[in-house]
């Protein structure tokens, strides 16, 4: 399997429009430059990013057959080579199934956070690495959640970091027999030592509610962007619109809340939401009448300094994000042609992944068609009776979609790049890793480079080794 590096220079990033107001939105030429491919024979996926000095660029990657496996930091050379740099994240000996939580970096120093589950609680623990150096200190426990009550508890942790470089640990505990959402904070200094530890009660149940986002803010507050649906059915029925999102701050261990989204006869999917200089950002697909098919585009910019919305607004997506733009080689043409013809899902699952700010404040929206195929195979037994089907699963990721709207909520232009991957293991294996930087936006895709426009005269549907 093959991934191409791409760079994608577009004129300005952005997204929205007046509402419903349908416009002929230009499609710029969109230029995909090549830069560098090599062969990934262990599958092994891009996380993140971490760092670049004077010799090249750290990146995090997890291996195991279908990239869920251990975790190992690579090294690139500023042509994106990879090097024979290879350092593994490792556990203490005997810890009991710990569950990674999350990567931080600072610099050179690069965090691991990770989870253990004992008899008496949940336990956070952090080790940081020099990846200059590849020096490892010594493993902190920096929390530990007690079980409530003598009742089991599981959490849902997440690392964060302000523009400072302070670290934090959010913990949403959902214990048995609690009615409300209780999100822990916990700050560090920069010795990893615990500064404070303030827990929020958000009052909506648990089995109703479920965080989004949660950005630091100021003065050790944060912005908790979470969805609200009315009962717990709903949350099993996605296809009712009856829900809302909630913009919550907290500060010193209360939840004030900032607004309220109502879609009400819409469904917003996807919210993406970003947080700069005093500014919440937000965007999200509408779907009117088919909840797997955007018809809009939703944004809003608030003010959280001054508590009041700059703009909210719901553009319709104009006929270029559903077309494809001319294909110059005909036998992919003509795949992708029948591929969409035969699918019902041609112009479905969008799913807004990425939303950037730039410079200027404009928006860049990055969406992708993901979807899944499942296909039951009755079998029988040795006596020739019918016993519960084996359900196989295909996991599709399909074409790129990019979207860029200005300051104002307008939507400027989209672009598409085609593309088609599928796989019948974990999906994390499919699919591209994005980078916005210096107003450009870079993807690391990994599959085959055939299946890209343009690239190639073949679209392979299996994805064996890896290039990127």
């Amino acid at each position: 399997m093959r991934h191409p590096f791409l760079k994608l220079i577009f004129l300005v990033p952005f997204l929205f429009g007046v509402s419903f107001i349908k416009a002929q939105i230009p499609r710029p030429d969109f230029e995909i430059n090549y830069l560098t491919e090599f062969q990934n024979k262990k599958n092994e996926v891009l996380q993140t990013f971490l760092y670049s000095d004077a010799t090249g660029h750290y990146a995090l990657f997890a291996g195991g057959k279908y990239g869920d496996g251990k975790k190992t930091i690579r090294k690139f050379d500023f042509n994106f080579q990879p090097t024979n740099y290879r350092m593994k994240l490792e556990y203490p000996k005997k810890t009991s199934a710990p569950t990674d939580i999350g990567f931080l970096s600072s610099g050179k120093q690069f965090y691991h956070f990770w989870q253990v589950k004992s008899r008496e609680g949940i336990h956070h623990f952090v080790q940081e690495i020099d990846l200059s150096t590849q020096a490892k200190k010594d493993v902190k426990k920096i929390a530990t959640i007690d079980y409530v009550n003598g009742y089991s508890t599981s959490t849902e942790s997440r690392v964060l970091q302000d523009d400072s470089k302070q670290m934090y640990l959010a913990t949403e505990i959902l214990a048995d027999r609690q009615e409300s959402v209780t999100l822990r904070i916990d700050s560090f200094d920069e010795n990893l030592r615990p500064e404070t530890t303030f827990s929020y009660n958000l009052p909506h149940p648990k089995w109703q509610f479920k965080v989004l986002s949660i950005h630091p803010y100021q003065d050790n507050s944060f912005i908790l962007i979470g969805k609200n649906h009315f009962s717990e059915n709903i949350v099993k029925s996605e296809k009712r619109k009856e829900y809302e999102y909630h913009i919550y701050e907290l500060k010193n261990g209360e939840a004030h809340l900032l607004k309220t989204i109502s879609p009400n006869n819409f469904h917003i999917n996807g919210l993406k939401s970003i947080l700069k200089d005093n500014h919440l950002i937000i965007a999200g697909f509408l779907n009117e009448h088919d909840i797997l098919k955007p018809s809009a585009i939703y944004a809003m910019r608030y003010n959280v300094l001054l508590a009041e919305v700059e703009f909210e607004k719901s553009t319709r997506l104009p006929d270029s994000f559903y077309n494809y733009p001319e294909i110059r080689d005909q036998k992919i043409a003509a795949i992708h042609v029948g591929f969409r013809n035969k699918k019902k899902d041609a112009d479905r699952n969008y799913v807004l992944k990425e939303l950037y700010t730039s410079d200027n404040n404009d928006l860049l929206i990055v969406a992708e068609q993901n979807f899944i195929n499942e296909n039951n195979v009755p079998i029988t037994n040795g006596q020739g009776m019918l016993i519960p089907s084996i359900g196989t699963k295909t996991f599709y990721s399909n074409d790129i979609t990019v979207l860029k709207v200005d300051k104002e909520g307008n939507l400027m232009w989209n672009s598409k790049i085609i593309k088609r991957q599928q796989w019948g293991g974990n999906p994390s294996i499919l699919s591209y890793f994005p980078v916005f930087k210096n107003n450009k936006l870079f993807l690391f895709y990994n599959g085959n480079y055939l299946n890209l426009e343009n690239s190639g005269s073949n679209f392979i549907d299996k994805n064996d080794a890896a290039l990127i």
